[in-house]
């Protein structure tokens, strides 16, 4: 039932945006391409024409379409009449509508004397005019010298940084009360084609009043929106990562790759909104943009970083390696840099978007990357050294090494430290920098095991039962199936003292511990088979004492115990 009711909601939305815009009827020559029917500007008079003359259309325009991202002939003649370029950019648009519009106001209330005086072209070549004001006002015409609108007269820049102080003391001259709102604020508070404008008008008059620069239905719209908006961010975000959590699967772990496109998304429908519903336009749109872009931004980075750690999983997956060897290792490491490495370049790429000077940051970052270095410096030692081991090997996970005095299974190899679990089960911790370092015995690497035992008897044991004892073994060591050909031997080593003993030396066909320890306690049973049935015996340590009488030299007497 919820998902048919979401359903139903965003087709409703859909067909809301597709709806077209209220119609009316124009003038052909308005929409004629913009670089083709730009407007008089050859003196301080035909500019203040061209304003007023324009300011009307575009109003009207603007009324009807809203501000566009890609300006419409009209509008673009409108803000001409100030230095912007041939083609501005939307952000200069933004803030040219809003100063052509506020000073046409002004030329419009002002005294008709006081434009009466406005240079014509023709006074402008007998006079050479480069520059003209209106009497008692700061209102500045003046010709632009250079460039592709050379002799165009335009307003200058300071005329337009000051048109919305001089339509706010225009108003005030006005005293019109209140309530009254001039064209220019029944375009600026009134909403876009989105939204019905008799919904609007029938709300209360004090939420159509401005406030810092838009109207209060406006700014509780724009609140509304927001909140939603970042509600929906933060509830999807939550999904993303909820979703990955649990579920095991990589084809399924696609929560933080779908998260941050849906998040994109809703960032951009809210842009729409903002501007083709509620018009939210000059400072608060660019303010409303940036924040968009950042928005943007940080999920873009947030969705390369979860396309790399789902990458991971899938070479992983797809290899058939374990998370915990040194491959998977190795595969979580490349992948744990690079996902740095792209933060980073999101950071400064960021950083450069928001105005914050590249320059003095990495200069700092540089002094201040000099002294972290000195002060990770064992750090990267240790970083290094992870890279090292992943290189050359030595080791993997589940190997049977000594690394120094520490003998153990090794448990995890990390980007900075390796884990080895001892035999007493205690968990003992190497940085990679040591392991760089110190020799590392791998058992785990040999390719068979040495079975050499020294068996000694004792002395009492005959040649005859010392050889049939070493063909026994000999011959037992030839039918193993775990005993390799290669090096089978058994001798007389030589004599101790208290056996005679005998050496074995043969190599088994093992590569773990715990089968060579099998192995070799099946050959010892056999080897006291062997022992017992030539009738001989192992040797142990022992001890013998004789006791004899010496004779004092000279004499008969015997030196003996007198107790």
């Amino acid at each position: 039932m919820k998902r048919n009711i979401c359903h139903l909601l965003i087709a409703a939305v859909l067909v809301w945006l597709a709806a077209p815009g209220p119609a009316r009827a124009t003038d052909p020559a308005e929409d004629q391409p913009f670089l083709l029917s730009m407007p008089d500007l050859s003196s301080p008079r035909a500019t203040i024409a061209a304003l007023r003359t324009n300011t009307d259309n575009a109003l009207e325009d603007l009324l009807s379409h809203g501000l566009t991202w890609n300006p419409r002939p009209a509008v673009l003649r409108m803000i001409a009449t100030f230095d912007i370029g041939s083609l501005p950019s939307p952000r200069q648009t933004m803030a040219a509508v809003t100063a052509a519009a506020e000073l046409a106001f002004v030329i419009e209330k002002l005294p008709p004397g006081r434009l009466a005086g406005a240079p014509g072209l023709a006074e402008v070549r007998r006079a050479h005019i480069g520059q003209w004001r209106v009497p008692g006002t700061p209102i500045v015409i003046t010709e632009i010298a250079s460039g592709p609108r050379a002799g165009d007269f335009v307003f200058s820049r300071g005329t337009e940084a000051m048109a919305g102080r001089l339509y706010q003391a225009m108003k005030q001259e006005i005293g019109q009360g209140a309530g009254y709102l001039t064209p220019v604020d029944v375009w600026s508070y009134s909403p876009g084609p989105l939204i019905p404008r008799s919904l609007i008008r029938a709300l209360p008059h004090p939420l159509l009043r401005p406030v810092l620069g838009q109207a209060v239905w406006q700014w509780i719209g724009l609140a509304l929106l927001a909140l939603i908006s970042v509600a929906a961010m933060i509830r999807t975000a939550r999904w993303g990562i909820r979703h990955d959590g649990h579920e095991t699967r990589v084809a399924r772990r696609y929560g933080q790759v779908l998260a941050p496109v849906a998040i994109c998304a809703i960032s951009a429908v809210t842009l729409i909104l903002s501007f083709y519903g509620l018009k939210i336009w000059g400072g608060t749109l660019e303010f409303l943009i940036t924040l968009v872009n950042l928005v943007f931004y940080v999920s873009i980075t947030w969705l390369a970083v979860a396309g790399i750690r789902r990458a991971q999983d899938g070479m992983i997956a797809s290899f058939g390696v374990l998370r915990s060897s040194i491959d998977g290792q190795l595969i979580n490491v490349v992948g744990t840099l690079v996902s740095i490495a792209i933060v980073l370049f999101a950071m400064f790429f960021i950083a450069d978007f928001v105005g914050i000077p590249l320059g003095p940051l990495l200069a700092g970052l540089g002094i201040g990357g000099l002294a972290v270095a000195l002060a990770v410096r064992p750090t990267l030692e240790n970083l290094i050294g992870g890279l090292t081991l992943f290189a050359d090997r030595p080791v993997h996970v589940g190997d049977y090494c000594q690394i120094g005095e520490e003998m153990g299974a090794v448990e995890e190899i990390g980007l900075r430290t390796t884990k080895i679990r001892r035999v007493d089960d205690v968990l003992v911790t190497i940085p990679n920098a040591e392991m760089a370092q110190i020799r590392i015995t791998n058992a785990a690497r040999r390719r068979k095991f040495l079975f050499n035992p020294t068996l000694g008897f004792r002395y009492e044991t005959t040649a005859q039962q010392l050889k049939e004892i070493e063909a026994g073994i000999l011959e037992m060591l030839a039918r193993h199936p775990r005993v390799l050909d290669d090096g089978v031997r058994a001798h007389l080593a030589g004599f101790g003292d208290f056996s005679v003993n005998l050496e074995i030396f043969a190599y088994l066909d093992v590569k773990r511990v715990a089968d060579f320890a099998e192995v070799r306690e099946e050959l010892n049973f056999l080897i006291l088979e062997i022992v017992k049935a030539a009738g001989a015996s192992f040797a142990f340590p022992s001890q013998t004492n004789y006791l004899a009488h010496d004779t004092l030299p000279g004499g008969d007497g015997v030196v003996g115990d007198k107790g």
